[in-house]
């Protein structure tokens, strides 16, 4: 039984779950964060770090 070969298969499944599930929640956030007409450097730093999170 190759046991290695079965983790590394499910990591990539959660992996891919996980982004395909969080990648929206994200992008809304950033979108919500720039949304003002002139957002502050504030709301652009921590939208920098939210997609960098991603």
């Amino acid at each position: 039984m190759n046991h290695r070969g079965d983790l590394v298969a499910t990591n990539a499944d959660v992996r891919f779950s996980f982004r395909e599930s969080a990648e929206p929640l994200y992008c809304r956030l950033v979108d919500f964060l720039l949304q003002s007409p002139s957002p502050t450097q504030e709301n652009l730093k921590q939208a920098g770090q939210v997609f960098e999170a991603l």
